[in-house]
């Protein structure tokens, strides 16, 4: 194999780990502080008793879920039909603004502009 070659295959395969740690990249959040911030922000997640999906956002935040602003959907229907939520778990923001869907922490972090929180 020539050198150019080699060095060929050695910058393709850089530029694909290079790639592959950028999309997989999550920041470290500090769970309790981004609740906190969250809640100060007015985002709230809806969700249900029986949701699987909500009770995996739920485990991201493990105790700090505590202080997140949480709708009930089960319990508090009409809200959740005000709001249109159609899907769970779903984060409202104070704009109007959702997202349906387990979201990760960093974009959480990211969309209710809560800085470093880590």
């Amino acid at each position: 194999m020539s050198l150019l070659k080699a060095i060929g295959i050695l910058f393709v395969g850089l530029l694909v780990l290079i790639v592959a740690a950028f999309f997989l990249y999550e920041p470290v959040v500090n769970v309790d502080t981004l609740a906190d911030c969250l809640t100060e922000k007015g985002v709230k997640m809806a969700g249900a008793d029986w949701c699987g999906a909500c009770k995996e956002q739920k485990s991201m935040f493990g105790d700090s879920f505590a202080k997140i602003d949480y709708k009930n959907c089960d319990y508090e229907e009409q809200w959740c039909l005000d709001n249109g939520i159609t899907l769970f778990p779903t984060w409202v923001f104070s704009d109007g603004t959702q997202y349906r869907g387990v979201q990760n922490l960093g974009f959480l972090q990211e969309k209710a502009e809560c800085g470093l929180v880590a």
